[in-house]
């Protein structure tokens, strides 16, 4: 009997596909534990992981407000446009342009404390840094708020 004919195609194949199936499944297991983990942690103590979804997987009936606070934010950042317009045109110091934000951030404080207090805060840095040259730090970011 030669070596050819003690192992068909078809089992060499099954053993890959299972051989295949524990390497990846291990590889699962070791480089995302911790989220294996934090998902069992959740189902044990009755919470869910709702408020961690994607807009895209949110429930329809918590939408309402979520939504309504999505188009707050966008008004928000729509409103700062205009002072970073007029910083370019006028060359505002950064103080000006500053206090000119807090204007705007204060007009809408539904959005301080939310999850979105972080985005608004990233995308002024980011339009200052771009726009403008000129760095926000983290003091600096959270005056905005005041």
């Amino acid at each position: 009997m030669t070596m050819q004919s003690l192992i068909s195609w078809s089992q060499l194949l099954i053993v890959l596909f299972i051989f295949l199936v524990g390497y990846y499944a291990v590889m699962l297991f070791v480089f995302y534990r911790g989220d294996l983990s934090l998902s069992r942690a959740f189902q044990k103590s009755g919470r869910s992981l709702a408020p961690y979804a994607s807009p895209a997987t949110a429930p329809a009936r918590g939408a309402e407000p979520d939504i309504v606070l999505y188009n707050t934010v966008h008004e928000l950042m729509e409103d700062c446009k205009p002072v970073f317009q007029a910083a370019v045109a006028q060359q505002l110091e950064k103080e000006q342009v500053l206090e000119a934000l807090r204007v705007r951030v204060g007009q809408y404080p539904q959005v301080k404390g939310t999850a979105f207090q972080m985005a608004v805060t990233n995308h002024i840095a980011h339009e200052m840094e771009h726009r403008l040259a000129m760095t926000l730090d983290d003091t600096e970011a959270d005056g905005l708020w005041l």
